[in-house]
């Protein structure tokens, strides 16, 4: 998943701490933009070395 929205399940349960649902979804949506390129290139460079 490269973007999360606040209708997935994920969203909710990262923001069930007393955080604001603004904030939540700010942090959320910016934290799982950056994952989803890293773990594109992540796979990309393993798999230069393991195939």
């Amino acid at each position: 998943m490269i973007v999360s929205h606040a209708n997935d399940n994920h969203f909710w349960v990262v923001k069930s701490s007393k955080m604001d649902v603004k904030i939540g979804y700010k942090l959320h949506t910016m934290g799982t933009l950056l994952q989803g390129p890293a773990s594109v290139i992540t796979v990309w460079e393993m798999s230069l070395f393991f195939i």
